[in-house]
């Protein structure tokens, strides 16, 4: 880590501990070349990781796909903290996909992981979510992918 001030490389952390959600690792961390204060937030890297589309086009991971796919259904949601709820289930995923050690991953394949972390989260959401990723033609179906996840 490099000072943001300075620029030197001796810097060292003076205060660690998690975010609201548990979805980050803030630090207060000091130059001990310029004495300076200055916070990071740390968050998981999947750069790394392909992602198979339905129609077999390959492309980069985005973390702000997989949120805003959460958010978007926690939307009509009512009484909760939709950004919280959407952040919590996104690091979750994340968490799960890392311990897949895969460098490619598909889409059906992580939304039956964040359905399966929804569910336990929020299951009102849950329900948008999956009947926004799964075609739902009757009720049985319905019932059917309900204890698939539940």
């Amino acid at each position: 880590m490099r000072c943001p001030f300075c620029n030197s490389n001796q810097v060292i952390v003076s205060n660690s501990r998690t975010t609201a959600h548990d979805t980050q690792i803030w630090r207060r961390r000091k130059c001990l070349q310029c004495r300076k204060l200055f916070t990071t937030h740390e968050i998981t890297d999947l750069k790394h990781l392909l992602i198979i589309k339905k129609s077999g086009h390959v492309e980069k991971y985005s973390r702000a796909k997989l949120f805003s796919s959460i958010y978007r259904a926690a939307i009509s949601a009512r009484q909760i903290d939709r950004v919280g709820v959407s952040e919590k289930v996104t690091a979750s995923v994340e968490n799960i996909i890392l311990g897949l050690n895969k460098k490619e991953v598909g889409t059906k394949e992580i939304a039956e992981i964040t359905m399966k972390v929804l569910v336990k989260v929020n299951f009102g959401v849950f329900l948008r979510y999956l009947t926004y990723y799964i075609e739902i033609d009757n009720s049985v179906q319905l019932s059917r992918e309900i204890i698939k996840f539940a």
